[in-house]
């Protein structure tokens, strides 16, 4: 029976961690075109209690700035004409 309850649980931790994940790249997503926003980033760490499950710790900001793109009809614009877009990128390398 512990073997069963074992397996269960890491089933439970796995559905949570990808849940999260879930959660954390939607964010990201909806908010890509949103100027100055900055793209949150799930850190995960393997679990103390089983060698083969793994958790996630916390959600960090990303600090890259983003890109700044000369735009002097946005209303979001500074005085020189120039917006700060978000630095999320979609298109992720392989």
């Amino acid at each position: 029976m512990d073997s069963l309850k074992a397996t269960m649980l890491q089933a439970v931790s796995g559905m949570q961690l990808q849940s999260k994940r879930i959660d954390v790249s939607s964010q990201n997503v909806s908010n890509a075109d949103t100027p100055g926003y900055r793209r949150k980033i799930l850190s995960v760490e393997q679990a103390p209690t089983a060698a083969d499950a793994f958790i996630a710790t916390r959600v960090d900001l990303d600090e890259t700035e983003g890109e700044r793109l000369y735009d002097p009809a946005s209303p979001l614009s500074d005085e020189d004409g120039y917006v700060t877009a978000s630095n999320v990128s979609l298109v992720t390398e392989m």
